[in-house]
């Protein structure tokens, strides 16, 4: 009897190590899920990968020291893979699930291995294996919650795919069946964020409405409520708005998040029409809260108030150079990142043109040595900022508001902002002669007219500056044609201005009939000019190093430097747009995006400039069928929706699921950032 009881304590202190040992390893997943689904960014981060692979690891052991045949080994399998699939680890997932399905084919956690290997089937792209799996997961014996999380994958799937009625049927099916407020508050979001798209807001207030019932993490509960701000900021119920943000500021649980609502609700004073308060605000905020995601998102808009409405250029590029960190808004960042570029290089074409104007001023009056030139000193806890003291001609019509440049910023004491400094005058030496000073003034005049049409995309900034650029030199210029053909384009392509694209066309055939524009214009093939010896020699000469160029740009690439690659091309395009090397360069720019980087949006904009700058050409044929329309797609779940129709329909008879969601609103944007670029007088 006492060996019994010895064996008996033997088998329980057993028992009790094994089940301890699978009870950590899921405490170990279950904090590491939690943690994860609070987070919102996408990566997994390091203590999250920790606590999953400590479940990973205690899983084995579990399994090596008490056989694959325990009762707790299949437990034990499917939380490896469901470690692996939130590791992000898929294909490693789907070898231990199809592992276990050959293992484990009695155990009654077959229905959700089924489910999860359908979850890395989709994570390849795998989508028609994944609704085959599914569909036999109707043989089954499906609880509740395993059939919400089907009707959960199928609605994401068409969600994913723009088909947003077959996405809503499935969703609606999943919160009526499922119990677990995690998948419930995903599917009301996703329910949310398609009547948003479809401009459906009070429907969409109403879903995401439906999380705040939920046992969910308050990152997404905080992300919810802001859709619910944007829904009525849609609707111009302001007053809505504001109320759920300063409800919000009095949540502890968004602590977190202050900035980012704080940002909302100077936002909320833009949109309404108080752009100063809205500019102190994002001053505060940016001061408040530093490197947050608030702040961040608070120099963007402040960049865009300054671009688009106060006009103050030097600040805006100052702006969006601060942007960072903008994890849940990264077409923002990219955004900023695209706009400092631009106005960086305009500010370099503009401050170009003013010293090539003081200098010409300088020669005019006979003080051929000498010039007047600023220092400003800034301060070095400051941004970088310019004193903006264009002259009319050259100031943008929005800038009519901004004669407040340094002098409307908020106070001195805040360090984010510029400091007033009294410029000091003094007297430098012009390094350069008359011809230079007059050569770099031309250029550079024709090289901001290029830049607003073919980078800033702006016509009316280009109409103005072409317009300049022929007044100023009309008849001393081998640009003047082709600044007549830009404007040409320009009017022909505004539709409603064929008058005077025609009266441009007669320009250029008048004036400049054997001109490559003038030829293209009148149906001729283009035929070199002849040229005298010097001229010839001059064309050789240039037309060799533009190859040499050519060739130094390739060898980057090949070697994988495809930004300095990039560079490298545009400088030969900008250089000469006339010759074939600056052709194949505009080519290799858009190439280079597409195929190197991956960068579709940048590769478009690229085969564009082409387009527009080379009319005729052989690359332009190629660049068009790049930026083409593409043909109607063809959505290979929707193809096959007889067998979709069966799955759900299958599904419906098991589980008792409801009927279709019809008759909404078509679809539009999510959301519309402020576009446009000053336009010059």
């Amino acid at each position: 009897m006492k060996k019994y009881y010895v064996l008996l304590a033997l088998f329980f202190v057993f028992s009790c190590a094994y089940y301890n040992t699978f009870f950590n390893a899921q405490k170990r997943y279950s904090e590491a899920l939690k943690k994860q689904n609070s987070s919102k960014n996408k990566t997994v981060s390091g203590d999250v990968k920790k606590n999953y692979r400590e479940a990973i690891k205690k899983c084995w052991n579990l399994i090596d020291v008490y056989s694959d045949s325990s009762d707790w080994a299949d437990d034990a399998l499917l939380l490896i893979a469901k470690s692996h699939y939130n590791l992000q680890e898929y294909k490693k997932s789907q070898r231990v699930l199809e592992q276990f399905l050959l293992k484990y084919g009695q155990s009654p956690l077959v229905p959700e291995a089924k489910l999860w290997l359908a979850k890395t089937y989709i994570s390849e792209q795998r989508d028609d294996e994944a609704l085959k799996l599914l569909d036999n997961l109707f043989s089954d014996d499906l609880s509740s919650d395993v059939a919400g999380q089907i009707f959960y994958i199928l609605g994401d799937l068409y969600y994913q795919r723009d088909n947003f009625d077959k996405a809503l049927e499935n969703l609606t099916k999943c919160v009526n069946l499922s119990s677990d407020d995690e998948l419930l508050g995903t599917a009301y979001y996703s329910m949310g964020e398609i009547y948003f798209t479809r401009q459906n807001y009070q429907q969409a207030i109403a879903m995401f409405e439906e999380l705040k019932g939920l046992d969910i993490p308050a990152q997404r509960e905080f992300e919810a409520q802001m859709q619910q701000v944007e829904s009525y900021t849609k609707l111009n119920e302001y007053d809505k708005a504001e109320a759920i943000l300063k409800n919000m500021k009095r949540d502890i649980r968004f602590k977190k998040q202050y900035a980012l609502i704080d940002t909302k609700l100077a936002n909320l004073s833009e949109i309404q029409g108080d752009k100063e308060f809205a500019r102190d605000s994002y001053y505060d905020i940016i001061a408040k809260y530093k490197n947050d995601e608030g702040a961040s998102l608070a120099a963007f808009y402040l960049a865009q108030l300054y671009e688009l409405d106060f006009g103050n250029l030097d600040s805006a590029e100052a702006y969006y150079k601060r942007v960072r960190n903008l994890k849940t808004q990264e077409e923002l960042s990219k955004q900023a990142k695209i706009q400092s570029g631009l106005l960086n290089e305009y500010i370099k074409l503009r401050d170009q043109l003013r010293k090539d104007q003081r200098d010409l001023f300088s020669l005019a009056q006979g003080d051929s040595t000498l010039e007047d030139s600023l220092e400003v000193k800034i301060d070095s806890t400051d941004i970088k900022a310019r004193i903006n003291n264009a002259s009319a001609e050259e100031s943008d019509s929005r800038l009519a508001e901004a004669s407040t440049n340094i002098s409307n910023v908020k106070s001195e004491s805040d360090s984010t902002k510029i400091k007033k400094i009294q410029p000091q005058t003094k007297k430098v030496a012009i390094s350069r002669t008359p011809e230079q000073v007059h050569h770099s003034f031309q250029k550079t005049s024709f090289a901001k007219a290029e830049f607003f049409l073919l980078k800033y995309q702006n016509y009316d900034s280009a109409l103005v500056s072409y317009h300049n650029y022929i007044q100023t030199f009309p008849n001393d210029s081998v640009l003047t044609p082709k600044a007549f053909y830009a404007l040409y384009f320009i009017y022909n392509d505004l539709d409603s201005n064929f008058v005077k694209s025609d009266s441009i066309k007669s320009i250029i055939l008048k004036r400049y009939p054997q001109s490559p524009y003038g030829l293209k214009l009148s149906g001729v093939e283009a035929v070199p000019a002849r040229l005298d010896s010097t001229e010839q020699n001059q064309e050789y000469e240039k037309d060799i190093l533009l190859k040499k160029e050519f060739l130094s740009a390739e060898n980057l690439l090949f070697k994988g430097r495809y930004s300095q690659a990039i560079e490298a091309y545009n400088k030969i395009a900008e250089q000469d747009s006339g010759t074939v090397w600056a052709m194949k360069a505009r080519y290799a720019v858009g190439f280079t995006f597409e195929h190197f980087l991956k960068d579709t949006l940048d590769a478009i904009t690229a085969y564009s400039i082409l387009v527009k700058e080379y009319p005729g050409s052989q690359f332009e044929k190629i660049a068009k069928n790049k930026i083409k329309e593409p043909p109607p797609e063809v959505v290979p779940i929707a193809s096959d929706s007889t067998r979709v129709s069966t799955l759900a329909d299958s599904l419906n008879k098991h589980v008792g699921a409801d009927s279709l969601l019809h008759n909404h609103i078509p679809a539009d944007s999510v959301r519309a950032t402020k576009e446009g670029f000053p336009v010059e007088k």
